[in-house]
């Protein structure tokens, strides 16, 4: 082993120390020991070098896990804000939940409604139809029964056309039974009738009793009777009951004379025909016998 120059400086041989062999041998083992701890040294040195490595490699992962912790820091923000939004949307839709279910309920409130609605339309709609049904068949009904007293009526019309025909022949022949008793009348005045006997007229009993049915006054051929009452001719021969006695008396007596004048017609064409009644009793009138002038007076 080399001596170190500061030693080799400080010894000579002359020294005593240079010739003392515990100190050279202190001093080697020294030296050895020194070169051992060298040798360590240069191993701690190596592992301190190595260890250096790591911890610079473990500061570069530390940097990283930096880096990382940064991007988890946030990536967990970013988490928590998703989270936040989440429950915000959470809570939204949570909202919007309870507003359809809600709006779901309207609905079907209004659903009940507009089906109990269509259910009351429905059953208003049958029954106008069963009422228009019913009017219907009402008005076919009508219409039946009006048709059917248009007919009677046309009918009743035709039948009182019928018997105002009737009334009105009938008419005209008392107006010409009238007129015949007027001439026959005219001509017993200018020539008194002969002794002969006259048919009797009946009572007054049974003058106005009447075979014939009673029937109402017919107002719609009116006659001006000749002795001064309104009445109707037909109707009073048809309604004996219902004349006065006068106009049945009058009317009888009219009866007797035409019969008179056709039996006399028959049985004695040469006699006079018989005088004309009186209108207060019925009776013949003696008429006074008038002067014929002579040939030659006129």
């Amino acid at each position: 082993m080399a001596w170190p120059d500061e030693l080799k400086g400080g010894l000579s041989p002359g020294d005593g120390l240079f010739h003392d062999t515990d100190l050279w041998q202190h001093i080697s083992y020294l030296d050895g020991k020194v070169v051992k701890q060298s040798k360590k040294l240069d191993v701690l040195y190596g592992e301190l070098a190595q260890r250096e490595g790591q911890l610079q490699k473990l500061e570069r992962q530390t940097e990283e896990l930096g880096a990382d912790k940064l991007a988890l820091r946030e990536l967990a923000a970013q988490h928590k804000r998703a989270t936040d939004q989440a429950t915000l949307d959470a809570a939204q839709v949570a909202k919007e939940k309870a507003q359809l279910e809600a709006e779901k309920q309207a609905l079907a409130a209004d659903n009940q409604g507009l089906q109990e609605l269509v259910e009351a339309m429905r059953v208003v709609a049958l029954q106008k139809v069963a009422h228009h049904k019913h009017a219907a068949s009402q008005a076919t009904l009508d219409a039946a029964r009006l048709a059917e007293e248009k007919a009677q009526l046309e009918a009743e019309k035709w039948a009182l056309e019928a018997k105002k025909q009737a009334l009105e022949a009938e008419n005209q022949a008392l107006h010409e039974l009238v007129a015949r008793h007027r001439s026959a009348t005219d001509k017993n005045d200018l020539f008194p009738p002969s002794n002969r006997p006259t048919r009797p007229l009946p009572a007054p009993q049974q003058r106005l009793a009447s075979p014939l049915p009673v029937q109402p006054r017919s107002h719609s051929s009116k006659h001006s009777h000749a002795y001064g009452h309104d009445i109707t001719v037909a109707g009073a021969l048809q309604q004996r009951v219902h004349a006065t006695p006068r106009t049945a008396t009058i009317l009888e007596a009219v009866a007797n004379k035409q019969a008179n004048q056709d039996g006399d017609k028959e049985n004695n064409p040469g006699k006079r025909k018989v005088p004309a009644a009186d209108k207060q009793t019925g009776k013949p009138v003696k008429t006074p016998r008038k002067e014929v002038p002579a040939d030659g007076d006129e």
